[in-house]
């Protein structure tokens, strides 16, 4: 099953494996890896001290959603985006933006 947060969170693993526009990110396994401290901070996983399944569940029970914002460095294009996650609990949020503006 496809969960909810898929869309949000392939952003964060896709700019982390493949980089912005501008530069070649480090791609595979390592890619995965570097995205992992973001997705476990979103979701409120202690990193490194968590396992994967904990990450994943703890992913998996949050509510993301994608936002834009209007400013002068966010232009809300292909490497411009930003996600929220909300616990399950509604008590704790999330929130990673990132930007590949000059």
């Amino acid at each position: 099953m496809i969960s909810r947060n898929v869309a949000a969170v392939r952003d964060g693993w896709a700019t982390a494996s493949a980089g912005g526009v501008g530069s070649p990110g480090v791609h595979g396994a390592w890619g995965r890896f570097s995205a992992w401290p973001a997705l476990a901070g979103l979701c409120g996983a202690e990193y490194p001290e968590a396992s994967a399944a904990e990450v994943e569940e703890l992913a998996q029970a949050c509510s993301c959603y994608r936002f834009e914002a209007d400013t002068e460095w966010f232009h809300n294009d292909l490497c411009d985006y930003g996600i929220v996650a909300i616990s399950p609990d509604c008590r704790r949020i999330g929130v990673l933006a990132a930007t590949d503006t000059d």
